[in-house]
């Protein structure tokens, strides 16, 4: 055995899980980008569902990329359509109240 098979091993798994998150990033962005549209509600259970979390722990991972989104938006409000938009909202609703 090659010394280095584990760490190439590791290499991939740790790629895998980076295409996977980045994977479930991109369909949590969709999914929560169609129920804005549908102006549907939906449960932390419900979205991790949809972007297909595995378990264990699928609530708590699905309020992590929540968060991470939270944060991308965050950093990029002007240049995201969705920050954009959700500003555009959150100004229209201040200005009415």
């Amino acid at each position: 055995m090659n010394p280095s098979e584990p760490i190439a091993a590791e290499a991939h798994s740790n790629n895998k899980q980076t295409q996977d998150i980045e994977h479930q990033f991109t369909r949590l962005m969709r999914y929560l980008d169609s129920c804005r549209q549908q102006r549907v509600l939906v449960t932390y259970i419900e979205t991790a569902d949809a972007i297909e979390v595995a378990a264990p722990l699928r609530i708590h991972k699905a309020a992590l990329l929540l968060e991470a989104l939270m944060e991308y938006d965050y950093k990029n409000i002007a240049t995201s359509t969705t920050s954009a938009n959700i500003l555009t909202a959150e100004q229209t609703l201040l200005t009415r109240h």
